[in-house]
């Protein structure tokens, strides 16, 4: 009863409860409703404003970024920092306080989108060690972040920051290994002599591909094929590896396959790849197999950039190839020719872009064009072939060569569609027969391309600056051809009145010859020198006068030429330009195609050469390598007249009899005085030595040994590497003992002592070092030839850079010993020329003045002297500096010396051309170029044979060391001292007497 009334007294929410519960389930919740109350209302939303908004979004980004609240610190000084008008010690403070809140977190910010940007700025305007602690702390993570959205860039910053010595440039073996991935994994995994080189380092494309069969070739094109297409199709073309190998996929790859490869060059990549060789190669096949439409896209790229790529050392053959080889030449006028006219003075005197010139005028000359230039502006002819892909590339190419005189005998079109002819696929591209044909004619191209407004423009340039381009390089080689009127007259048919505007030319030019020839003896020849004796004017003129004997079109123009310069400035003048530069001009006109010109000028040539003046002419038109043979000399009539008394040379040779015989009585004499009381050896040598030069010119000296002095043996010996490291340490030994006195007091005094034949030149054995002579007519005669030590800092010992205060010159000779041979013993070894080879000349008074002066006085008078000058100099001013007498005799080179020994522009081939045995050579080399002096000097020291023919050589070794920095910016990174001592003791070991020059 209680339970009932207990259950009936419970509220009535409490039992509507228990009725929603099911049995065995969970108890109701409780309800906490008041009676009598409703559902109450729901919370009402606030709406967030702006700032909250923010500080939520803030709050969520730090949850999710742990170096958020870093990133906002530095952004807002990068903020600052960043703008222009900030002071660059501002700009410090601020990359100092972004580098300081950074520390430990360079890492993880280089990767985020805002922070990157902010390490980028620090490493721009960072000092070298700020730059540094941000590669060490990016070092471990540099490949992930190369691949990074955002931390690539500063990568590329970093890098592109970086000092070069920072940036170890992958040597010829590893840029193999990477190229080899692209032919296929066998070819990086297997470095067998197989497939590869001896020394197992990866062969490059045309080795595999020669010594493969056609199913490996085929293998090697498909990998390559895989993934270099994209690679073009996306123009990730900046890497000159990829220039490599672009070029030798197009050179190697069926026809169908470089059509598409030309499709995808033909465009902006190209612009990418002409500053390279392997770059411009890969450019100038897809020009030349390309279509026509490629060629116009390729074009249309060009445009704006024709002058840079004119200038280019490369990029110039993609312009050849392009004039050679679009057929629509109103598109070429558009895009190339009319770039070319903006700026044609300049570049018609520039070392490259001359020849896209030269190749309008005289196309495929070799003398503009060299065979290796050549060969990558004109690539060899392609066919599409079914055979391509199932026999080796070489025997397709043959069999194709063999259908050539087939396909050629058809001829072509001269229209200007540039439309492909043969069956053509489904890409619109032909299938069978040559890839990328040229329909025109060439000549017909060439006389469109001149004849819209090139040829004026090239007519105009001569006329007006004929007196400047004559004097220049290459500004007169196309002078010579405007002045021929092209190769086959094209210039003239494409000019109107092209007879009267070459008329114009040969005009402005002889009347520049004239004029420079009227000011030579007055106040003007100090400041020009006249053209017809001028180094490159000459040449020009006489090239010129020559070509009126080819015939044709060119050579008639060219003859009209030589018969107005013989008038206008060089007839009744002959006596006074016979003995210069000149003489080569006079001697062409006396070999011109015109009869009149060459009988007039044979006439006034007559009394002033030696012989006749068709042999004199002949001798020195003929043509030589630099310093062939020996110059022909002019005779002079009062000289002749002198010798023969009036024809009558019997009383001369009377005399030349008496003092002949009054010579061997001497030497028989002497002979005998000398044998019989036992005189000092080297009087016996110098008598041998006369008696032999006399006989035959052939003598008996020969090198034996290099002795080292004492006090060099003793040099080497405790001069270990880390003392000659040590700053002050060289220069604090070679003090030592007070032998510096000595050595500079025995420099001043040796020439005089061996110039009055003392033995030895009464150098001190203990200082100085000496070259031993052998004298093989006289056995166990030895001849010392003393030599300045080993020692020191290789200069003047006394030079400021061991003592500051010290007012010897830091560029000072006066250490060295020369020849080191008494003047009778000097004719005897060397009976031959003297000659002189200066690399590295700079300007006359540099070097070249010393070495005449020096040896001069010694009695050595050079018969002939090359010198190469890589800076471009003012040939005027250069030439004022040479005295008369020596520029007869002078080759001066103003062009950068070949890095390789073998090419034939190195002084090592003008060497073994030009320098016979008993012949003196005096070679210096000082270029400032460690990749050109170190292979010279290492082709010298394992060629015997060079080393013979070089008397005496001087080199300036750079190496690093403290006591040199303060005077030297190229203190020689990566050499030792101890390194250039091993390598001159090593030569003179070897028998070459060299010397370090300062």
């Amino acid at each position: 009863m209680g339970a009932a009334g207990n259950k009936r007294a419970a509220p009535t929410s409490s039992g509507a409860a228990a009725k929603r519960a099911k049995p065995g389930g969970a108890p109701p919740r409780p309800n906490t409703k008041h009676a009598g109350q409703g559902k109450p209302p729901a919370a009402k939303l606030e709406k967030l404003g702006r700032k909250e908004r923010k500080e939520l979004e803030r709050a969520r980004k730090m949850r999710r970024n742990k170096n958020f609240g870093l990133i906002e610190e530095v952004v807002a000084l990068w903020e600052e920092a960043r703008r222009h008008d900030v002071t660059p010690a501002k700009r410090s403070k601020l990359v100092a306080a972004i580098l300081g809140k950074v520390q430990g977190h360079v890492a993880e910010l280089a990767g985020s989108h805002s922070a990157s940007r902010v390490i980028q700025t620090c490493a721009k305007y960072g000092t070298a060690e700020e730059r540094a602690s941000i590669l060490r702390e990016l070092e471990p993570k540099l490949l992930e972040l190369s691949k990074s959205p955002y931390g690539h860039f500063v990568v590329s910053k970093l890098v592109a920051l970086a000092p070069k010595q920072q940036l170890p440039v992958a040597d010829a073996r590893q840029r193999n290994l990477m190229a080899a991935e692209f032919y296929g994994r066998e070819y990086v995994l297997f470095e067998s002599g197989t497939l590869n080189n001896s020394d197992g380092t990866p062969a490059h494309l045309s080795d595999l591909m020669s010594r493969v069969d056609g199913a490996k070739q085929r293998s090697i094109i498909q990998h390559m094929s895989k993934d270099l297409i994209p690679i073009m199709e996306k123009g990730l073309v900046d890497c000159p590896l990829v220039h490599r190998l672009v070029s030798e996929f197009m050179e190697f790859s069926p026809a169908s396959v470089v059509a598409d490869a030309a499709d995808n060059l033909c465009g902006d990549p190209l612009l990418h790849m002409v500053h390279t060789k392997e770059g411009v190669k890969a450019v100038c096949m897809a020009l030349a197999y390309g279509t026509a439409k490629d060629r116009k896209k390729a074009l249309k790229c060009m445009k704006g950039h024709v002058d840079a790529m004119a200038r280019d050392e490369w990029g110039h053959l993609a312009l050849i190839t392009a004039l050679s080889v679009v057929d629509d030449t109103t598109l070429l006028r558009k895009t190339v020719i009319v770039d070319l006219q903006k700026d044609l003075a300049e570049l018609a005197e520039h070392r490259y872009s001359y020849r896209v010139l030269m190749q309008l005028l005289h196309p495929d000359c070799g003398r503009y064009l060299p065979p290796q230039l050549a060969a990558i502006a004109r690539p060899p002819a392609k066919h599409y072939s079914e055979e391509a892909m199932r026999r080796p590339q070489h025997e397709v190419e043959a069999a194709a060569r063999q259908q050539e005189p087939a396909a050629e005998a058809g001829g072509g079109g001269g229209d200007d569609s540039d439309e492909e002819e043969g069956e053509a696929g489904a890409n619109g591209r032909p299938t069978s027969g040559p890839l990328g044909v040229s329909k025109k004619d060439p000549e017909v191209r060439r006389r469109e391309l001149l004849g819209g407004g090139l040829a004026a423009a090239l007519a105009a340039l001569c006329t007006d600056q004929a007196g400047q381009l004559i004097r220049s390089q290459h500004g007169s080689e196309v002078l010579v051809e405007v002045c021929r009127g092209g190769e086959g007259g094209v210039l003239g048919e494409s000019l109107e009145g092209g007879a009267d505007a070459l008329a114009g030319v040969h005009n402005a030019l002889v009347a520049a010859v004239a004029a420079g020839a009227a000011s030579s003896s007055g106040a003007a020849s100090q400041e020009e020198e006249p053209t017809l004796s001028h180094f490159f004017g000459s040449r020009a003129l006489r090239r010129l006068v020559l070509a009126s004997g080819d015939g044709g079109a060119a050579g008639a123009a060219a003859a009209a030429f030589a018969a107005k310069l013989w008038s206008g400035a060089l007839q009744g003048q002959c006596s006074g330009w016979v003995d210069s530069h000149a003489a080569k001009v006079l001697a062409a006109v006396a070999q011109c195609g015109d009869a009149a010109v060459r009988a007039t000028a044979a006439k006034e040539l007559q009394p002033l050469v030696q012989g006749s003046v068709e042999r004199w002419a002949a001798k020195l038109t003929a043509k030589q390598p630099p310093g062939g043979a020996a110059r022909q000399q002019p005779k002079r009539p009062a000289a002749a007249a002198m010798t023969h008394d009036g024809g009558k040379p019997r009383k001369a040779s009377r005399h030349i009899v008496v003092l002949v015989m009054a010579l061997l009585v001497f030497i028989a004499f002497a002979a005998a005085f000398f044998v019989q009381h036992r005189m000092p050896i080297l009087l016996t040598q110098v008598v041998t030595a006369a008696a032999v030069s006399g006989g035959g010119g052939s003598g008996c000296l020969q090198k034996l040994q290099y002795r080292g002095s004492a006090w060099e043996q003793e040099w080497r010996a405790v001069t270990t590497q880390e003392a000659a490291e040590t700053a002050g340490a060289i220069c604090n030994a070679t003090e030592v003992g007070g032998r510096v006195q000595s050595w500079l007091a025995g420099q001043a005094t040796i020439p005089q002592a061996l110039a009055a034949g003392k033995a030895g030149g009464g150098a001190d054995p203990r200082v100085f070092s000496s070259v031993e002579w052998e004298d093989r007519c006289q056995p166990g005669a030895v001849v010392a030839a003393p030599i300045e030590p080993l020692v020191g800092h290789f200069r003047h010992p006394k030079a400021p850079h061991c003592n500051t205060s010290s007012d010897v010159d830091i560029m000072s000779k006066d250490y060295m010993v020369l020849s080191g041979l008494p003047p009778q013993v000097f004719r005897a070894a060397y009976p031959g020329r003297r000659l002189l080879m200066d690399c590295g000349a700079s300007f006359f008074s540099e070097s070249l003045g010393w070495f005449v002066d020096k040896y001069g006085a010694l009695g050595v008078q050079f018969d002939e002297i090359w010198a190469w000058e890589m800076l471009v100099v003012n040939q005027t001013e250069w030439w004022a500096q040479v005295p008369p007498h020596i520029k007869p005799i002078l080759h001066f080179y103003n062009v950068p010396m070949p890095a390789d020994p073998n090419h034939p522009d190195h002084p090592v081939h003008v060497i073994r051309q030009h320098v016979q045995p008993g012949d003196f050579l005096a070679l210096k080399l000082d270029i400032d170029a460690a990749s050109v002096e170190l292979p010279f000097m290492d082709a010298i020291q394992a060629d015997a044979g060079l080393r013979g023919r070089i008397g005496e050589m001087f080199f300036e070794m750079h190496y690093d060391h403290a006591d040199m920095r303060t005077w030297f910016q190229q203190t020689g990174a990566g050499v030792t001292y101890s390194d250039v001592l091993t390598r001159f003791t090593a030569l003179r070991q070897l028998g070459l007497r060299l010397h370090y020059w300062p």
